[in-house]
């Protein structure tokens, strides 16, 4: 099999971008099994896995890309069964190899009606196929997934299997068609939305282009004076939400934070530390919540948005100036919402790469 010359165009740096998920921590797996790095993914530990020196996981983004099914101890003809049961075929789906002996992995790009799925979303509805045909579901928030075209990951194609550069694997992943969960035979009833706590905030949430860096400084540093706990903490999840980090790793991390870097500027959290625990919970549910709107290019949507807000008048605006905005117009409908013509903004939500020094 050889490489196209479109394939040959992929760097390390839209593997990286395709596939990792390489903030806050990745692993790494040995004899013993996986182990937890705690820092960021770099370039030189994803050529070395490349390179099948090293064989790197990471965790699932709040938006995965990609989906993974998992499929142990099966012969291939068993394989191709599943794949069949759950309307999966070689337009939708590709599989690999894995390192243990008759076990696959099938990389699929979930959507549902057209849109991407957050990570809770994508396992609710793959969880009843997991029950049904005993299979596993990645890629997960607290569990490690291996990086695809790593050590004994070779392409599966009509029972041949096809060692694959990774240039020729994103070729192959680019060219995939989507796959939709409603066209899932086991697809359990979900929520569409949740409806998380809108008391957190009663100002505007003022997104703006330097929330990512002081969000990064203030991780780093921690709280710099008394009064602004609410503020930073906005800034903080901000910054885990920008690298795609799944919701409840971003609770967890901004928890972790307050609890090691309120540096005694927070008399809320050290008379109450419990009920600011609860409010950094309901703080990122609101964020996401608000910020998955402006993911989706649907008018009702944004509508919806700018009817139940305080903050009508400057939603939009306040999108418009997002540093991932790639896509802002007015409709041309003359009739108004809360004094605003319905807005279709769209955000690049892939993950930010975090620059690191090389290993």
């Amino acid at each position: 099999m050889f490489a196209s010359s479109s394939a040959q165009s992929y760097t390390l740096s839209d593997y990286q971008y395709g596939f990792t998920q390489p903030y806050p921590a990745y692993g790494i797996k040995n004899e013993h099994g996986w182990r937890t790095v705690h820092q960021p993914l770099t370039k030189s530990a994803i050529q070395a896995h490349l390179n099948h020196q090293i064989s790197i996981g990471t965790f699932g983004r709040w938006y995965p890309r990609y989906g993974i099914i998992d499929v142990d101890d099966v012969e291939i003809a068993k394989l191709y069964e599943i794949r069949s049961q759950l309307g999966m075929h070689d337009g939708n789906s590709a599989i690999f190899t894995s390192e243990s002996r008759h076990s696959y992995h099938i990389y699929f790009k979930p959507v549902r009606k057209g849109k991407m799925l957050n990570l809770n979303l994508y396992l609710k509805c793959m969880a009843s196929a997991r029950e049904s045909l005993k299979i596993e579901i990645y890629p997960q928030a607290n569990h490690l997934i291996r990086l695809p075209f790593g050590k004994g990951q070779y392409h599966l194609d009509n029972g041949i299997v096809w060692p694959l550069s990774y240039q020729e694997g994103m070729e192959l992943f680019h060219t995939m068609g989507e796959y939709d969960v409603d066209h899932l035979p086991y697809l359990p009833m979900v929520a569409e939305e949740f409806s998380p706590s809108h008391n957190v905030l009663e100002a505007d949430f003022g997104i703006q282009k330097g929330w990512k860096r002081e969000g990064l400084a203030l991780i780093n540093e921690g709280l710099q004076s008394d009064g602004t706990r609410l503020e930073s903490l906005k800034r903080v999840i901000y910054f885990y939400w920008s690298q795609n980090l799944p919701m409840e790793a971003t609770v967890r991390l901004t928890q972790q934070w307050m609890e090691t870097k309120h540096n005694q500027h927070s008399k809320d959290y050290r008379q109450h530390p419990q009920r600011v625990s609860k409010q950094i919970s309901d703080l990122t549910q609101w964020i996401y919540a608000t910020l998955a709107l402006a993911i989706h290019t649907n008018s009702d949507a944004i509508r919806y948005m700018l009817k139940n807000s305080s903050y009508a008048s400057s939603y939009a605006s306040i999108l418009r100036r997002h540093e991932n905005c790639i896509e802002s117009h007015y409709r041309t409908q003359k009739t108004k919402v809360a004094g605003l013509k319905p807005t279709f903004i769209l955000l690049d939500l892939q993950s930010i790469i975090v620059q690191q020094p090389e290993e």
